[in-house]
């Protein structure tokens, strides 16, 4: 009985199909803007309870199979979406501007839902707004037009990677950075760590790119931002920090052929004063063989240049896009090719990208639709060292009475001009033609996705994709250069392999189970295989000075060494949705992965969550509200572990003979995962006809059973370093998003965008036995460190700070005059800022468009490690008083300190303290002089004024559809109350988890300014 029941559904199913199909006939027509008439290309057009589906062509016009008396569902991003019973050829569909609560959002596992069911927070950017940018990482794009978004970039040189954060870092030794999905494929985002290789560095000396800035921008469709743990529950692990979801384009109807051409330059344009009055010596006494400017004063008419000038040049960057796209009401696919070329303001530095891209979709039948794509770039990046060995520092201090473009002997070696051993640094034009920095990466990506109306209440899913990347790079240092002179020269070649192999599939049942009442079921499994290889060998003693290859080097200075990292994980995940009269949703998630992070007998991990959505404005009938939301969630979702975190691993011998032996780490297999805890309110009100809308949320997430990695334990143990739990961390703030259009005419339109982000982090506890824990990487100079302290900012600077009486006052050794410096590593300032304003606006006048966007930030700390090092050797203006006898201000350290305090009257004239009065010991100086507070800054981020050519110019030239061209900068101006370059900097690289280099200013080249010219064709 069963099967003849089964047999007849089958039979039925068939039949409805084929009578569907029997009564469909081709109906034509065309979607424009009620607002102005233009045509909408792009809109998606689908018959309502099926997946037959196409796109409206560069013209607005369509054609698609449907049977009289079913309906049309007619969306695209930003107009509100429209129900059209199907009728006579041609139709003309008009689409009204959207309010946010009726946008199509694209959430978890690729699937769109409406954005009036989504109880978590989200916001999108459409990607011509990111690509117009004319920026080669498409992520920096994203500053300033995502609340609770940070992106820093590491670098401004080309090839420079991205710090990505959503909100606050809630984790104290993993990684912050949120899940990157494209086209949903979870993208591999990975950076070379520099611990991983050979030479075992700290992820501060070298930049090496991010993964997600191999995207060509001009292929995103979109980018969709899910900001909480509560939004991305059925990602599992990886989107703890949130997720970043990008479309890709895919092509519409019709056929067209586009080209885009950008051509721009960069300059830099701030730099920090250093001082042109005394000579290189010590103790008022000249000595042209120090590097230290603490000699007498230079001679009248001492000639100085400009070296700044004589070093940076004018940067270049052109990019070259072409695209062909064809598609017809049941298929279409975009083809894509980009060149890019920009040197950087650095001579020799460059990034050399071509990126090629297809994708398309195909309506197989009236029930199965597929989408696809496939990406592969290639790039070449000669970069320039940064941090404490870097060009920048070399530039600072060369002598201003010095040409630094002379540099060479006349036998080719290079000049010093000076020859004490510690103080030796090298030209920056020699380090630039000499010593070499540079990497190659071959990437390909790409998914497929199917979707299946198996009946109208059930659909089918699913979606896989691999991830392959390939990085070959090499850093070398020429036998001459001071910083392997010694050894006569070092090379490092690296090969870093990382392969992402997932994908997940899913059925989800959907029907009205009563009147006004709906409920959607969700269930599906994924799978997750990814594979990190560094090889690396590194050799010294070159035996020709200039060929860069290791097999040139001393055979008893070669070592290697090979890393692996493999992490997979099996998971089942569902979720269970119920809309009631389309105003209030509840949705409940749930997933469960089996990692290999951990052992089989607990290597099942949870995520759960929750949401919820009411639309009082259903219920709320007011002219003036045009839309109003509520919505909540809560979130349970743990964070996986760093493969081999549990057990002590073998490291490689790097003496001769090399073999392996267990390394520094020692075993800990009771570590269990951490768990964050995050709870999201918000709301989202439209006033005035969509004129005002208004986004506001309030978070609140708790980070606990914190893993600390690399914690220094007892040699006893066998061991230097372990990994341990211990710790808790909350967070909280508020995000907001203000969109206006306070003039909306026929020709003219004005729309401002303000997004706010303020957010608080707090170490809540820490194992009693640590009283500070902290990131290695960002010991970059001095003693100043990201440091994890209990009752502190998990963004805090810990370092040396003076010793002080209970009533604050410094106190001084009275043996000499000096203060005391406190060697511990105290709270020194805290890098997050009290809040962050992006503003965009954007006046359109019939084909003429300006916009701009604005970043400001008010609020947080630096640490200007260049004005440190500037100071230690007289070339900050701060030492410009150096003949004038000087008292620290502050007490004796006498013993009667807290009881009868002495004031210092002890003076000090620096001249003739040299070297000894500007140290930063246990005695002089302080780090805490050189953490610059409540840093603030508007910047104009980018500004961008382009022309659409009318329509009836081109009918001279019938092939030519589009034509449009446009003129931009991109961090133009800048106001802040900070002393050094730019404010805005990061001295480490995303290599380096934790809290990250965000306010460690050391080192480090700014973003220069660009300008931009370009033109877009459509043929």
């Amino acid at each position: 009985m069963k099967k003849i029941n089964a047999h007849l559904l089958a039979f039925g199913l068939l039949w409805a199909s084929l009578t569907v199909m029997a009564q469909s006939q081709p109906v034509s027509g065309t979607v424009v803007s009620d607002a102005d008439g233009n045509a909408i290309p792009g809109a998606t057009i689908v018959v309502k309870g099926s997946n037959r589906a196409t796109s409206a062509d560069i013209e607005g016009n369509f054609t698609l199979n449907a049977a009289s008396g079913e309906t049309f569902v007619v969306s695209f991003v930003g107009f509100r979406q429209k129900e059209v019973a199907v009728g006579a050829s041609p139709m003309m569909i008009r689409l009204a501007d959207a309010t946010f609560l009726q946008e199509q959002v694209v959430t978890a596992q690729n699937i769109s839902r409406e954005k009036r069911q989504l109880g978590y927070s989200s916001q999108s950017v459409k990607g011509d707004e990111l690509a117009n940018v004319a920026r080669d990482n498409v992520f920096e794009s994203l500053q300033g037009r995502i609340s609770g978004l940070n992106v820093t970039s590491t670098s401004g040189a080309p090839g420079a990677s991205s710090s990505i954060q959503l909100r606050q870092p809630t984790s104290f030794s993993g990684s912050n950075q949120p899940l990157i999905v494209v086209d949903g494929l979870i993208l591999n985002n990975n950076t070379t760590n520099q611990h991983n290789l050979v030479s075992n560095g700290d992820n501060r000396n070298n930049d090496y790119t991010n993964r997600a800035a191999d995207i060509n921008p001009q292929d995103v469709q979109s980018v969709t931002v899910l900001k909480g743990a509560e939004g991305a529950a059925l990602y599992g692990p990886d989107a703890v920090n949130g997720v970043i979801m990008i479309t890709t384009k895919k092509g519409n109807k019709g056929s067209r052929v586009s080209y885009n051409m950008t051509y721009g330059t960069t300059e830099l344009t701030r730099f920090p004063a250093v001082q042109k009055v005394y000579d290189r010596g010590n103790l008022g006494v000249t000595d042209p063989a120090r590097w230290v400017f603490l000699g007498q004063k230079y001679p009248a008419g001492t000639t100085f240049f400009d070296n700044n000038a004589n070093y940076f040049q004018s940067g270049e960057r052109q990019s070259h896009d072409l695209s062909f796209e064809n598609g017809t009401e049941k298929t279409s696919f975009r083809l894509n090719a980009n060149y890019l070329k920009s040197s950087g303001v650095i001579p020799n530095t460059t990034l050399d990208r071509v990126s090629l891209k297809i994708g398309g979709s195909a309506q197989v039948s009236d029930r199965l639709r597929v989408e696809s794509s496939l990406s592969y770039s290639n790039s070449k990046n000669l970069k320039s060292s940064k941090g404490p060995s870097g060009v920048m520092l070399g530039l600072l201090t060369w002598p201003a009475n010095l040409d630094i473009r002379d540099y060479k002997n006349l036998d080719g070696t290079p000049k010093r001009p000076a020859t004490t051993s510690a103080e030796l640094i090298d030209n920056p034009l020699f380090d630039k033609e000499y010593n070499r920095n540079q990497d190659v990466v071959n990437r390909t990506f790409g998914s497929v996705s199917l979707k299946y109306e198996a009946a109208k209440w059930l659909d089918l899913g699913s979606t896989i994709g691999a991830d392959f990347a390939a990085v070959d790079g090499m850093r070398a240092y020429h036998p001459l250069s001071v910083l392997f002179l010694t050894s006569r020269g070092q090379i490092e070649q690296y090969s870093d392999q990382t392969r992402f192999v997932n994908g997940n599939g899913w059925a989800r049942f959907h029907k009205d189970i009563a009147k006004n009442l709906n409920l959607s079921v969700r269930v599906g499994g994924s799978f997750d295989d990814r594979k990190q290889s560094i090889q690396s060998f590194l050799g010294q003693r070159f035996y020709n000075f200039d060929f860069y290859a290791i097999n040139n080097t001393d055979a008893t200075t070669q070592r290697s060494s090979s890393y692996l990292e493999q992490l997979r994980r099996l998971a089942y995940y569902g979720d269970v949705t119920l809309d009631y009269h389309r105003f209030l949703t509840l949705q409940l998630t749930s997933r469960t992965d089996f990692t290999s992070t951990l052992p089989q007998d607990r290597n099942k991990v949870s995520t759960s969550g929750a949401n919820i959505s009411f639309v009082f404005s259903e219920l709320l009938k007011k002219d003036w509200l045009s839309h109003g939301k509520l919505r909540f969630a809560v979130a349970n979702a743990p964070r996986d572990f760093v493969p081999y975190s549990l057990y002590s691993r073998l490291a490689p011998q790097l003496t001769t003979g090399g073999g392996y032996a267990l390394g520094f780490n020692g075993t800990n297999n009771k570590l269990e995962y951490e768990v964050l805890t995050s709870q999201n309110l918000g709301m989202e009100v439209g006033f005035f006809n969509g004129r005002v809308d208004l986004d506001i949320s309030y978070f609140k997430q708790r980070n606990s059973n914190q893993l600390l990695r690399n914690v220094r334990t007892s040699y006893g143990t066998g061991y230097i370093l372990n990994n341990y739990n211990g710790g808790i961390c909350e967070v909280q703030g508020v995000e907001a998003t203000l969109i206006v259009k306070p003039i909306k005419t026929k020709d003219f339109e004005w729309t401002t965008n303000i997004n706010f982000t303020q957010g608080t982090s707090k170490v809540v506890e820490l194992r009693s036995d640590i009283k500070e824990y902290y990131n290695s990487d960002s010991w970059i100079f001095g003693n100043v460190r990201a440091s994890v302290i209990q009752g502190q900012s998990l963004t805090s600077f810990g370092g040396y700070k003076y010793q002080r009486n209970t009533k604050g006052d410094i106190l001084i050794d009275p043996s000499n005059g000096y203060p005391l410096v406190d060697a511990n590593f105290t709270p020194l300032g805290d890098r997050n800022p009290d809040f962050a304003v992006g503003l965009s606006n954007r006046f359109a006048y019939k084909g003429l468009s300006l916009q701009f966007t604005l970043d400001m930030r008010k609020g947080g700390d630096v640490f200007n490690g260049n004005e440190l090092y500037l100071f230690q050797r007289g070339l900050s203006l701060r030492t410009l008083n150096r003949e004038t006898p000087l008292v620290f201000n502050g007490v004796l350290k006498d013993g009667n300190e807290e009881t009868n305090p002495v004031r210092n009257t002890i003076q000090k004239t620096p001249l003739y303290q040299g070297t000894t009065y500007y140290n930063l010991g246990t005695v002089g100086f302080a780090n805490e002089d050189f953490i610059e507070k409540g840093i603030n800054w508007v910047r104009l981020k980018d500004i961008r004024l382009s022309y659409v050519v009318p329509a009836a110019y081109m009918k001279a030239a019938p092939m030519i559809k589009a034509v449009s061209m446009f003129a931009s900068a991109t961090d133009v101006w800048m106001w802040t109350n900070y002393s050094g370059m730019d404010p805005n900097v990061n001295g480490l690289n995303p290599g380096s988890f934790g809290s990250g280099g965000a306010g460690f200013d050391y080192g480090v080249l700014p973003t220069p300014r660009g300008f931009n010219v370009g033109l877009n064709v459509t043929f």
